[in-house]
């Protein structure tokens, strides 16, 4: 009972945003919801999202595609070099390299075409995001057993038939899972199609509320673009309900890489190279060069103080996501698999799929709402409102990082610990976070980055007299002076760089403990 009470509880306190923006949407004066919505405006702004959508996504899967058949299958020079380097791009927010383009283009635009276009913002969300399809394709070529590629070899299949019959299908739910993420990062993005000037959906909504101050109109178009997530969501759990693969060894083996010629090592360096230059090395050498040349006139103590609001942000998400899902999952531990308990956790991390600009255009609806009770106009003047937002879309990081960490132990350690007559703090204790470490580690590794480069929503929700790395940079950016935000945008890249290089070897250390 205690189980359902706090399921309950946890479960109204993340809805409740959504739940209000639902209602500001459908309680419209007019008599049918999104009557006031003109058509022509709907439909671009929903073409352009999709558009921007689906060459971000092709290019992000070619790319972490080809990146981990690379360093996972063959062995050439500096192979393990770019097998941590080629996460390097998740150190760079999309609208700081954006932004970088965008004036090298104007400077040199009669040698080529200007990037502010749709076909450009799908190129930098592609080689910006396409990590997230690396990683998650990585790891699941390095756990897939080597039994299967024998069975292929034995069956005589040759090796290019034994990748798109063997291996490519047992990875679908990650290239899926991957397709999800980056799909849901590029309709949540709002700095980089701004800067690129590019009208998508969360465009849309926030000229609504900031610029046209029309309240109901910003919620439907809220309303809208949580919807079209939700939808891939739903198709992502079709596709992988009951999915899934028995492995025969009982101890992980490492695949056996092949050895490539002296020309096909040449030209896989080559290739590997063009994401990493076009995504980190290129953006963050011309942003060098600009900060030298504005370091006059950089103002250290704004950057600073902005270095020290965005670490205390990101520290104070990471902490608190690991928390609530260490407690979703003691939960959750050794409950039915359709109970109460379960649907909670699937709800709560499915808030993923809620664009930024609707959380935070919901909870600017709920704190005008109760604006007026006494005690509650410290909310508008502390970060506390950016703090809830982050934690209600990223948990899910930390929470499924840690879910595939309690998979690994065994129940018998929990009934062991009950028949010692040991209480439940000493089992999580000396139990179950030693082993879970790797899986921390990399929740809190991923939603560190994330929220240390999140925008969309600390715009929304901004308080008085409260600036971060990217509120700067982004500000900067907005008047024509990126060059100006150079340093700021240095440290934020630099702050991300050695928890990126982390992700590599904690993915490592989890696979060797599979």
């Amino acid at each position: 009972m205690k189980k359902t009470v706090y399921g309950f509880i946890i479960l109204l306190i993340f809805l409740l945003p959504v739940l209000y923006i639902v209602y500001e949407a459908l309680s419209s004066s007019f008599s049918l919801p999104f009557l006031n919505i003109p058509c022509s405006i709907l439909v671009s702004l929903l073409s352009n999202t999709l558009l921007v959508s689906i060459i971000g996504i092709f290019f992000a899967f070619i790319t972490g595609l080809g990146c981990a058949v690379a360093v996972v299958y063959y062995e050439f020079p500096g192979r393990s070099f770019f097998e941590a380097a080629l996460c390097l791009p998740l150190a760079f927010p999309p609208y700081i390299v954006a932004a970088v383009y965008k004036e090298m283009t104007h400077q040199y635009y009669q040698f080529g075409a200007g990037i502010e276009n749709i076909w450009g913002a799908g190129l930098i969300f592609g080689f910006t995001l396409y990590p997230y399809f690396y990683l998650l394709l990585k790891t699941t070529f390095q756990n897939q057993s080597v039994i299967y590629i024998e069975t292929g070899k034995s069956l005589g299949l040759h090796y290019r038939q034994r990748l798109f019959k063997i291996i490519f299908p047992m990875a679908k739910p990650a290239m899926f899972l991957g397709l999800l993420l980056v799909i849901m990062e590029i309709i949540s993005d709002y700095g980089t199609v701004q800067i690129l000037g590019v009208r998508t959906i969360t465009a849309g909504i926030y000229d609504t509320w900031f610029s046209m101050f029309n309240q109901h109109l910003a919620a439907q178009l809220s309303l809208v673009a949580y919807v079209i997530p939700l939808l891939f969501l739903f198709i992502w759990t079709l596709f992988s309900r009951n999915a899934s693969f028995y492995n025969p060894p009982n101890r992980w083996t490492p695949v056996k890489k092949n050895t490539l010629a002296a020309g096909q090592a040449i030209l896989s360096v080559c290739l590997l190279s063009i994401p990493l230059l076009a995504g980190f090395i290129i953006p963050f050498s011309i942003l060098v060069s600009w900060a030298i040349e504005k370091l006059k006139i950089t103002n250290t103590a704004f950057l600073f103080s902005n270095l020290f609001n965005t670490v205390i942000l990101a520290f104070i998400v990471t902490l608190a996501s690991i928390i609530i899902s260490m407690f979703l999952h003691y939960l959750k531990r050794n409950s039915r698999p359709h109970s109460f308990i379960h649907a909670v956790c699937w709800i709560i991390c499915a808030q993923y799929a809620v664009p930024g600009i609707v959380i935070g255009i919901a909870l600017l609806f709920l704190t005008s709402a109760f604006y007026t009770f006494p005690g509650t106009r410290w909310l508008v003047s502390s970060i506390f409102l950016i703090v809830f937002a982050c934690i209600i879309r990223y948990l899910c990081f930390s929470f499924f990082s840690i879910e595939s960490g309690m998979k690994r132990i065994s129940s018998r350690l929990d009934e062991l610990t009950r028949i010692l007559r040991k209480k439940s703090i000493y089992r999580i204790m000396h139990i179950h976070l030693p082993l879970l470490k790797p899986s921390i580690m990399i929740g809190c590794i991923f939603t560190f980055i994330i929220v240390a480069k999140e925008l969309t929503m600390s715009l929304v929700l901004q308080p008085f007299h409260y600036s971060s790395l990217s509120l700067r940079i982004f500000s900067y950016t907005r008047i024509g002076m990126i060059k100006n935000s150079a340093l700021f945008a240095i440290v934020l890249v630099l702050l991300s760089i050695y928890p990126v290089f982390s992700l590599s070897r904690w993915f490592n250390v989890q696979e060797s403990i599979s």
